[in-house]
């Protein structure tokens, strides 16, 4: 479909006359009438004013044509943990996924990014807190407790955290994949804005 039928289409269903679009957008009727029959095609600033006068986004004009897939949606929400198997395969399985329907499914992109930002936070955080605990080891960072002089952080520090890691992000994987399957907002944290 191309976007003049698109823009006619949204205008019909809102019950709106070309007129009453041009009012409330801000845009001469001439030029309705032109976008409508093809003549013209909407840019910028013009195509922002007519969504914002139907109520919708431009990404709506965009995205109309693009098939709603929850199926693929959920399996993107849960391909992180593929991290299970290894590491890094946590991080391309969802970039693979993402980058062959961005442009081929509703909310591939959205969701794509948000999961990477969130995968990407996480190896951050972990790489960060792994220094830490190097650091703290050679340096000998110990605490007084009870009188007795024990080791801040052991190797053994290094396991704990790995598998606090595994856990936390399979808990985050599982609670937002049941949250795309039902439409709802994700919640994921830590997540830096990175792609998004």
């Amino acid at each position: 479909m191309i976007l003049s039928q698109k823009i006619k289409d949204f205008r019909i269903k809102s019950g709106m006359s070309q007129e009453a679009l041009a009012a409330k957008s801000g845009v001469s009727l001439r030029t309705i009438q032109r976008i409508e029959n093809n003549e013209t095609s909407p840019r910028g600033d013009t195509l922002k004013r007519i969504s914002s006068a139907l109520g919708i986004s431009t990404e709506d004009f965009i995205n109309v044509d693009k098939k709603k897939d929850k199926n693929y949606l959920v399996l993107l929400g849960l391909s992180p943990l593929s991290f299970l198997v290894f590491p890094l395969f946590g991080i391309i399985a969802p970039l693979l996924m993402w980058l062959f329907k961005r442009n081929d499914l509703r909310n591939v992109n959205k969701i794509g990014k948000i999961v990477m930002d969130f995968q990407i936070s996480l190896i951050i955080l972990i790489l960060v807190i792994y220094a830490l605990i190097i650091v703290f080891l050679i340096l000998g960072v110990s605490f007084n407790l009870l009188s007795t002089n024990t080791t801040l952080f052991t190797w053994q520090s290094f396991y704990l955290i790995a598998i606090l890691f595994y856990v936390y992000n399979t808990i985050s994987i599982l609670f937002n994949s049941l949250r795309i399957k039902k439409g709802s907002s994700l919640i994921y944290f830590p997540s830096f804005k990175i792609l998004t």
